[in-house]
């Protein structure tokens, strides 16, 4: 079966503790207590995707890894402190674009903050060791992965942080295919064929069970949200008449740890009056991190950390924030060209040998070469090297907290799952 493997390692290791259940469940109750009455369909739907397979049960745990981290003490000596990517797996990283091109880069910032870096290799560590599981490697195979990203990792570190761009070989078949799909999707503009449709009074958002129209008060006023995102624009303000809206619409099931989240796609005027031209935006409702509550405006805070952290200055020109109706929005545009990687898809064409060892490699050590590259726009790389000092030492304890790691998310994903089952949809919280 396909998750065979995967879940043969659930009650592999040590036995959890009596209340590692309650534990489980506090965790990702606490991270969304806040939605809980407000939301409560949107926080179960959440919490049955993460039911649903062990990566989006990954995908939507954060709070409780870095939960875990801070009670196991992985802070290091305070000389590793930066801002980390927040939430680092085989999902969160894939193709995106600039001027130059196709490139790999991390795609979502939610959950930046500032933290030890520490914690985020460890974070990476777990997700290439669970990709690797997923496609059927035992520990073993898992933690050489995540020994693969360890040495990306410090590759970024000695200077080789340039963008991991298309036709680069040491992307490997997963990565290099990746970003020829997203590319031709976003030379067809298949944001716009999927989701869009033009009728008599021009190009319009569709609407079905993932496009509805936006709630109350969300339903007007959008033109003067996106008056004042002008100026938090990453480019720079554009022409007034660029964001004239056309139509918006609320979009529901997308993500793991953002899917109670509001989310609005808003179709705006491109350069021209053109229905060929036109924009989409998505404006996320951003929360605090799992980590500490942010010390600034949260959509603020990933906007900036988006513009500090990514591969290039070029890369998501779009990218801003604005506050409206007293919710905290990131605004970004909509593109196919920015692709995640499907781990589902990817692991099962490594199951049936369509990719290879070699790939599989290659996707991990390029996890450690994004982060790596982040970590070195966040401090200085030489003194994270210092910290390292034996480089072998860290590479080879990067392999044992995933193989450790691994073990324990696929234990928690079995907890997590009966726990679901017998509290109810919302674990029991009211």
């Amino acid at each position: 079966m396909r998750w065979a493997l995967a879940i043969a390692l659930v009650g592999c290791g040590a036995p959890p503790p009596p209340t590692r259940a309650d534990a489980i469940a506090e965790a990702l109750i606490d991270r969304d207590r806040a939605l809980i009455d407000e939301r409560p369909d949107l926080v179960a739907g959440k919490l049955a995707r993460m039911a649903s397979a062990p990566q989006e049960f990954l995908a939507g745990s954060a709070a409780l890894f870095y939960r875990d981290a801070a009670l196991d003490a992985l802070d290091g000596d305070g000389h590793d402190f930066g801002q980390i990517l927040g939430d680092l797996h085989a999902e969160s990283v894939g193709a995106t674009f600039d001027d130059a091109g196709m490139l790999i880069d991390c795609l979502d910032f939610d959950a930046s903050t500032p933290a030890p870096l520490a914690w985020e290799v460890r974070r990476a560590g777990l997700g290439v060791a669970t990709a690797a599981v997923l496609a059927g490697r035992d520990l073993d195979g898992a933690a050489a992965a995540a020994g693969e990203m360890a040495a990306g990792y410090l590759d970024a570190l000695d200077g080789g942080a340039a963008p991991l761009r298309e036709g680069d070989p040491a992307l490997g078949a997963i990565l290099g295919d990746l970003l020829a799909d997203a590319r031709a999707r976003r030379d067809a503009r298949a944001e716009l064929a999927s989701s869009t449709a033009i009728g008599p009074s021009g190009r319009r958002l569709l609407r079905d069970e993932t496009l509805t129209d936006p709630p109350p008060p969300f339903d007007r006023g959008l033109d003067g949200a996106l008056a004042a995102y002008r100026a938090t624009r990453k480019a720079g303000p554009v022409a007034d008449g660029w964001l004239r809206v056309k139509d918006a619409a609320r979009r529901l099931g997308d993500g793991v740890a953002s899917f109670a989240d509001l989310r609005l796609w808003v179709l705006v005027e491109g350069d021209t009056a053109s229905d060929g031209d036109d924009v989409l935006l998505e404006l996320l409702e951003e929360r605090d991190p799992p980590l500490a509550a942010a010390a600034v405006d949260n959509g603020e805070r990933v906007a900036l950390a988006g513009a500090r952290l990514d591969a290039t200055a070029g890369v998501d020109p779009d990218l801003g924030f604005v506050d409206w109706q007293g919710v905290s929005f990131r605004v970004r545009r909509v593109t196919a060209g920015r692709r995640a990687l499907d781990l589902d898809e990817t692991a099962d064409a490594l199951l049936d040998r369509v990719y290879g060892e070699t790939d599989l490699r290659a996707l991990a050590r390029a996890v450690g070469r994004v982060m790596g590259a982040a970590h070195a726009r966040s401090a200085d790389p030489s003194t994270i090297l210092a910290a390292i000092a034996d480089r072998d030492a860290f590479r080879r304890a990067v392999e044992a907290a995933a193989a450790r790691d691994v073990e324990r998310l696929f234990d928690d994903y079995g907890l997590f799952v009966a726990a679901l089952h017998a509290r109810g949809p919302l674990l029991g919280a009211r």
